[in-house]
């Protein structure tokens, strides 16, 4: 698939090794990785650069919350995703209740899984 006509995927999170096993998944899934992203300001800059089709993000980076982050980019037409050991946030419940939540720790299936529910069709079936 050419690199222009994979689907952008923004990974963002504060545990570098965690961001970059998404990255991996995302990667192996035949999309293209947006970063990863170790912070807010970092998935800031990024979404400056481009525009991704779909965020995954975890909640928490290093102690500020990514509603910001994910209300640009719901306004600018990215389907979010969260990834996070915590999912008793009233935003998951209110404003974001159409975004698909994965519980840390996530394999690959279970990207693979939210990612799908977000509208993502894989070229590629992970091994």
């Amino acid at each position: 698939m050419e690199e222009a006509r994979r689907p952008l995927v923004l990974v963002l999170d504060d545990e570098a090794l965690i961001a970059f096993d998404i990255a991996a998944t995302v990667e192996d899934l035949g999309a293209q990785v947006l970063g990863p992203a170790t912070s807010l300001k970092e998935g800031f800059a990024l979404c400056e650069e481009s525009s991704p089709h779909y965020a995954l993000l975890d909640i928490d980076v290093s102690g500020q919350l990514v509603w910001p982050l994910a209300r640009h980019l719901a306004e600018h037409g990215s389907r979010v995703i969260f990834v996070s050991a915590n999912a008793n946030h009233n935003e998951l419940k209110d404003e974001f209740d159409s975004s698909p939540v994965v519980d840390k720790p996530a394999g690959q299936a279970d990207i693979a899984s939210a990612l799908q529910r977000a509208g993502f069709n894989s070229p590629r079936a992970l091994a």
